[in-house]
């Protein structure tokens, strides 16, 4: 069997979601972004693991903590296997302990992404999250308030851990050239609403059109073209949540200047037209 699910459980409100997997063959998550939070923890085997600007190599035993809305992807790292276990969270999931969110919060913009756990602090991690999985699959009476408490003792770790500024680094950028992706990339999510192409890219960094494309997608696993169409719908979909700007006119604030060609790679990543996602939004539902 080249995948086994250990635990799945989601709450009725669907503000709760525990995955536990274990996996013998190659695999690679494709790149997403959802707004739910996300703790990844990695039981066994080693990743690469790709997060909004950075990239990580992760062994077992770490955890890796990823705000709402950040693109991010697992790749393989040579090795194929391995044991990881996620959860997703929305703040409404957290409501009794929302007294702690302002901190938890900045933790997660400020502070991630990855914690490499100090001998000591596995086996507290591996035994707290023993006890979220037990929890999802007995579901004895009370089984969500001990749910949210154990999860909120697991951020409230990884808060104070981060407060601590213990040596916890697993990024991975020991190339030069990989320096340079990495750069790119930061430079695609500060400039996005202007007009991008590999031409243009690979002249300001100095490096060939050609190499850039190879390049983009082994580091971050996204192609160059996808990357930059998918940081300019996650910005969409916020403008459409959040504000009342004209449709046409939110295609040219993220980069587009032709509307049909802006739907059409909306509709691709989301499955649905700008106008409706707002509609949805906006209704509640």
């Amino acid at each position: 069997m080249d995948e086994q699910r250990i635990t799945t459980f989601n709450n009725h409100e669907e503000t709760f979601h525990l995955d536990h997997v274990i996996r013998q063959q190659e695999y690679s998550k494709s790149e997403h972004y959802h707004d739910s939070y996300e703790i990844y923890y990695l039981l066994q085997g080693t990743r690469l693991f790709f997060i909004h600007d950075r990239l990580y190599e992760l062994t077992a035993g770490d955890l890796v903590f990823i705000n709402s809305n950040e693109i991010h992807r697992t790749m393989e790292n040579g090795c194929p296997g391995h044991e990881r276990l996620v959860i997703n969270f929305k703040i409404s999931f957290l409501e009794p302990y929302v007294e702690d969110w302002p901190s938890i919060e900045t933790f997660f913009i400020e502070k991630g992404h990855v914690i490499r756990l100090l001998e000591e602090e596995k086996l507290f991690i591996r035994v707290l999250f023993g006890q979220i999985s037990s929890e999802t699959t007995n579901c004895d009476t009370g089984y969500l308030s001990y749910l949210r408490a154990l999860l909120t003792k697991l951020l409230l770790f990884g808060v104070r851990r981060a407060d601590r500024k213990q040596s916890s680094s697993a990024e991975l950028l020991a190339h030069p050239l990989d320096r340079k992706i990495i750069e790119i990339v930061r430079y695609i999510n500060t400039h996005y609403p202007q007009t991008l192409s590999l031409d243009q890219l690979s002249k300001s960094f100095y490096i060939s059109s050609s190499y850039l494309c190879r390049s983009f997608r082994c580091v971050t696993g996204f192609s160059f073209i996808h990357y930059v169409n998918m940081t300019r719908v996650k910005e969409t979909m916020r403008l459409l949540r959040y504000t009342d700007m004209k449709i046409i006119d939110i295609a040219n604030a993220v980069g587009f200047n032709n509307l049909t060609h802006f739907n059409r790679i909306f509709k691709t990543h989301t499955n649905i037209s700008p106008k409706n996602y707002r509609k949805i939004q906006h209704s509640g539902l």
